[in-house]
């Protein structure tokens, strides 16, 4: 399966949203990547809220802020002569429990 981020075509909402959760809770001090240490600028992201599914169907928020699914680097793309690399992609399993209090 070929997995794919375009840059920069969401909204100004969509950009701001991705910054806060690279910031907040995937780069180190410098807002630089934990994998492969180039900044928020070389990367294409993608975030969203973790949230599940009830029986009946309704969407239930799990946390407040939303988070990073996958990560792209172009700066590595270019480094290696590809046109990208996966820094990070968050996986949840089918079942997986979440603590909720």
């Amino acid at each position: 399966m070929d997995i794919t981020l375009n840059s920069r075509r969401g909204s100004s909402r969509t950009r701001k949203r991705n910054f806060r959760a690279w910031s907040k809770n995937f780069s180190n001090t410098e807002l630089g990547c934990r994998y492969c240490q180039h900044d928020n600028r070389t990367h294409l992201v993608l975030s969203g809220q973790p949230h599940f599914r009830t029986a009946d169907g309704r969407r239930r928020i799990v946390a407040r802020s939303v988070e990073i699914i996958r990560a792209f680097c172009t700066a590595c793309a270019d480094e290696i002569g590809t046109s990208q690399v996966l820094c990070y992609h968050r996986t949840t399993a089918v079942g997986e429990r979440l603590p909720l209090r």
